[in-house]
């Protein structure tokens, strides 16, 4: 594959050569043609060896692409371009991966837990660009303490991604490409600053983020399809109940909740878009599902007691076991029995 010229947005680092932590290298860096995509992500699926936490980098001719597994299920994905960094659908993200297997390459690698929110989260967010001095990049240091910085350091050298995290100016913990175990994290760090035999610094990109949340998990499209279903239902149930102004209550929640509950505008009947296409976390779409039903099914119960936990469990009824795994009833006051 001849490598790509395109470059890390805000900085001189080729795509080609950016390369992350890795706890251990599953398949080193290799043609996407000779890799089977769907094999590899149905074998960390279902062979106990191959549930790790872990990701997969592919490097397209002008874009990187991320996924990210947890216990061998992929997650999440993320895309990194010229001039952007971004949280991908998986489907569209396993789509590019396949879009070009002659000129791609990828890697897979077992990581930690906290490593994969770092680097979701320099795409998601995305990392804040630091500026530096180039003849004294080290001053990065006494600016963290000095402002009290707490959160995440993301310092690509030369292609060589890592992470640092800090507490109120001090170092907590970190993630290094490739440190020798006997050299020590300062003596490292240094490196990543240092010029190389001809006195040239390297390419350097820094950026900072807050402290890292959990990674999210994607909602499925068969998920997205069901918690349409689902709101559909209790609109029109809305509309049964009430006849008099059942559509203007439920415009009046969704209006309410939107600004909140952003997810909740992939539910609404007038949004066609195909569910594959959409890049929204599961706990964010049952969080917005949930608030928007419990707001409507709480109005209707002071209009007619009763009413709220009856429409709940005859709507829910053929997803129960699904929305009751993913935490939905929880938001409710009542106690269904099925």
């Amino acid at each position: 594959m001849r490598a790509s010229a395109t470059r890390l947005l805000h900085s001189s680092i080729r795509l080609s050569d950016v390369a992350y932590p890795a706890s251990s290298i599953l398949v080193a860096r290799t043609r996407l043609a000779y890799l089977h995509i769907d094999n590899l992500i149905s074998f960390a699926k279902r062979d106990r060896d191959g549930r790790v936490d872990a990701y997969l980098l592919g490097y397209l001719p002008d874009e990187l692409i991320l996924l990210f597994f947890q216990k061998g299920e992929v997650v999440t994905a993320a895309g990194i371009g010229a001039d952007s960094r971004t949280v991908l659908p998986i489907q569209e993200a396993i789509r590019r991966l396949k879009s070009d297997p002659e000129r791609g390459e990828a890697a897979y690698c077992a990581a930690p837990t906290e490593q994969l929110q770092m680097m979701y989260h320099a795409c998601a967010a995305p990392a804040e660009p630091w500026l530096l001095d180039s003849e004294n990049p080290e001053q990065i240091f006494p600016r963290l303490a000095t402002e009290s910085f707490g959160g995440g350091l993301e310092i690509i050298s030369n292609g060589r991604v890592n992470y640092l995290t800090f507490d109120h100016g001090r170092y907590v913990n970190s993630f290094l490409y490739a440190r020798p175990g006997s050299e020590p994290i300062s003596a490292y760090i240094q490196t990543l600053f240092s010029r190389d035999r001809d006195g040239v610094l390297p390419a350097l990109a820094v950026s900072g983020m807050t402290h890292a949340p959990p990674l999210p998990a994607q909602a499925l499209p068969s998920q997205v399809r069901m918690y349409r279903e689902v709101f559909a239902r209790i609109a029109h149930a809305m509309e049964v109940e009430t006849p008099a102004d059942g559509v203007r209550r439920v415009d009046r929640a969704t209006a309410g909740l939107i600004q909140t509950h952003p997810a909740l505008a992939s539910l609404l009947p007038a949004n066609t878009t195909d569910p594959a296409s959409l890049a929204i976390s599961a706990g964010a779409l049952t969080a917005a599902l949930a608030g928007w039903a419990a707001a409507l099914l709480g109005e209707l119960e002071i209009v007619s007691p009763g009413s709220g936990p009856r429409v709940l469990r005859e709507t829910t009824r053929d997803h129960r076991h699904v929305l009751q795994g993913a935490g939905f009833y929880d938001q409710f006051p009542w106690s269904l029995n099925w």
